[in-house]
């Protein structure tokens, strides 16, 4: 909750300015001493498609390019 109002900026994992990729990760770090991949690209690469229901912490990641490259995020 402190970093709510960090400025965003591309590439960066904080610890006061923050990328959306760069936020997960240093938020999975810091509170749960997880080392997850630091792009996007390499989160969904990482991760497993989640079953109903999901739970606090599950990311989401959704095909916004309709006709697109699959799985590119």
């Amino acid at each position: 909750m402190s970093k709510l109002g960090s400025s965003y900026s591309r590439g960066n994992a904080g610890p006061n300015v923050f990328d959306c990729s760069g936020l997960v990760y240093r938020t999975f770090r810091d509170a749960a001493g997880l080392e997850l991949p630091r792009s996007v690209s390499g989160l969904l690469a990482w991760g497993r498609a989640a079953e109903a229901p999901l739970h606090v912490g599950d990311l989401l990641f959704f095909d916004t390019l309709e006709g697109g490259p699959k799985g590119t995020p």
